[in-house]
């Protein structure tokens, strides 16, 4: 089923859907179903009764006798017996409210099992008894608040005419105006997709503001309605836009898994399931031929402004940069003032493009050849990244993944990063001499014994400790692949990825290969780190490979790399004794 833009076809296409998946459910597991939503209802009704009767105990206590409509009634002589008889029956009123939410939850629990089952599916994704216990509340608290709509209509109607009226009138203004915001603001309708429940909670309130308004106003001027009829409406109709609140949110969460739901509990085409989120498809969509330029055209529009030389209006060339990196998707985009590159986030890489934006935000142009860093918050919904090059890019550069990699390493270990930015990472994160204690704790399994019969452990961490400790703190970068390191018509290389970085002490990151002695004095003589002893860079390289293998458990290949950084650490302490 496709999604619509147009308010009123998404929420005719919704019914449908909700129609199919009412039919499964009836099909399959009707009792439990039905039974779950009038103990629902029952629950609504006894939290109102539970609201009401406190109101009217207060009332009772400045009277001194019992209400005249009770007599003949109740065979109540005193207020205060009828106070008492009024606070035995609010309390059991809560009691049923709990019970009967419990119990309602304990059938759709059983209700959603029976009905996965009944589709004779095998497991299709890792949280899937959860997702569909989940999708059968909601089915359930929609159909439930239907019914507690349908039933509070009628009480108005029969009741409280005026009120029936005007609920009627204020609902379709209402969807008259979510019907005008969705079709002429793009902007709006993006921010309430991506956050619907704040969206959703201060509709229904301000629904509630305004009707109460016109109820107030209605009882002052026009209606002849007594008091206890005017409080109990009250009461329903602040208890079902509650219902509404939730029953509306819990839709659009619904429908937002409607691969995975209709996976689940219908025949349905399987191409979407295990993806919650349609976004993925749609992140692709700006590579087609009709939105790619368009889609260009709209982040330039809020460049315009801030970028020397960028004309809106002027020509240019856009080409896919391969990234490597799932959803998030690279483009090239040359134009007369200069290349940029447009990095585009799926939401589940926001937390990643915070972090890049962080570091970014914080270094000079001239460390990492990269300047004039844009963060675009939406355009289509996702986070977009824009940066100005200081070159043009040359895409036909010639030169080896390994040359590019030891100039970007160069480049790194040459930068020295900002003092203060560096303290507020450290806030929150562990640089590497303080993880060793964790690696120690692994290499006392008796897979490494072997290697420390002669060595002791202890000392090995603590030498290890106060020798990243003199080390100097390093930008280090992951996701350095052939397609991340690109090159400038100046030959400068630059990183087209930092969504995960660290600062650690120098050393940090690199490979087996580059560790290798005579290749990491070059690197380091390159950088112009003369002074820093070639074998604690390498001890620093060695250990950070040992904590990923270890954290990958392939501790096989653990077992060698320990081995090479204990020769370093023995060659450090004077030991003279090599494996």
């Amino acid at each position: 089923m496709q999604k619509n833009n147009n308010l009123f076809h998404a929420i005719g296409g919704y019914l449908v859907w909700m129609h199919l998946l009412l039919s499964r459910i009836l099909t399959v597991s009707p009792f439990r179903f039905m039974a779950s939503i009038v103990l629902s209802l029952t629950a609504q009704l006894a939290m109102i009764i539970s609201f009401f009767l406190p109101l009217k105990i207060v009332f009772l206590l400045g009277s001194d006798q019992v209400p005249s409509y009770l007599d003949g009634v109740v065979p109540i002589s005193s207020v205060s017996e009828l106070i008492v008889v009024l606070m035995i029956l609010s309390a059991l009123s809560y009691f049923v409210f709990i019970g009967a939410n419990r119990y309602a939850e304990a059938l759709s629990a059983a209700g959603a099992q029976k009905l996965v089952e009944a589709t004779s599916k095998l497991t299709l994704f890792q949280n899937q008894d959860e997702l569909a216990l989940r999708s059968y509340l909601r089915v359930g608290n929609f159909f439930a608040a239907v019914l507690f709509l349908a039933f509070s209509l009628a009480i108005f109607l029969v009741f409280y005419f005026n009120l029936f009226l005007i609920f009627l009138l204020c609902g379709m203004g209402l969807l008259g105006l979510l019907f005008i915001l969705f079709r002429v603001s793009q902007k709006s309708r993006i921010s309430i997709e991506k956050t619907p429940g704040p969206f959703i909670s201060q509709v229904y309130g301000v629904f509630f503001i305004v009707l109460f308004g016109f109820m107030v106003a209605d009882i002052a001027l026009w209606s002849d309605v007594g008091f206890y009829v005017s409080l109990i409406c009250l009461l329903l109709v602040r208890q079902l836009l509650q219902r509404m609140t939730t029953a509306t949110t819990d839709s659009v969460l619904l429908y937002r898994q409607l691969e995975q739901v209709n996976s689940i509990f219908l025949d349905a085409d399987l191409k979407g399931a295990g993806n919650s989120n349609n976004k993925a498809a749609r992140l692709m969509d700006i590579l087609s031929d009709g939105a790619l330029f368009k889609f260009v055209r709209q982040v330039f529009s809020k460049l315009d402004r801030d970028v020397d030389g960028l004309e809106l209006d002027a020509g240019f060339d856009v080409q896919y940069i391969q990234s490597s990196l799932v959803d998030v998707l690279s483009l090239l985009v040359r134009v007369e003032a200069g290349d940029f590159i447009i990095k585009v986030f799926h939401d589940r890489h926001k937390l990643l493009a915070i972090r890049e934006s962080d570091l970014l935000l914080s270094i000079t142009d001239d460390d990492l050849f990269l300047s004039e860093l844009k963060v675009i918050e939406s355009v289509e919904g996702y986070r977009v990244h824009v940066f100005r090059l200081s070159a043009r890019l040359e895409r036909g550069h010639g030169l080896s993944f390994k040359s590019r990699r030891d100039e970007f390493r160069v480049r790194c270990f040459s930068a020295r990063p900002d003092f203060q930015f560096v303290e507020r990472y450290r806030l929150t994160h562990s640089l590497l001499a303080a993880r060793i204690s964790d690696l120690a704790h692994v290499l006392r399994f008796p897979m490494f014994k072997e290697l420390f019969a002669e060595y002791p452990i202890a000392r090995f961490v603590e030498l290890a400790e106060s020798t990243l400790g003199e080390l100097p703190i390093t930008l280090c970068p992951s996701d350095i692949t052939d397609d991340s390191l690109m090159v400038l018509d100046e030959g400068a290389v630059i990183n087209l990825h930092w969504e995960r970085w660290a600062f650690e002490p120098i050393g940090f990151g690199l490979t087996l290969p580059e560790l290798d002695l005579p290749h990491l004095r070059l690197l380091l003589s390159r950088s112009r780190c003369h002074e820093l002893q070639v074998e604690k860079v390498r001890l620093c390289g060695l250990l950070c490979i040992v904590e990923q293998q270890i954290k990958n458990q392939k501790f096989s290949m653990a077992k060698e790399t320990v081995s090479l950084a204990l020769q370093t650490i023995e060659k450090l302490d004077g030991t003279e004794r090599y494996r």
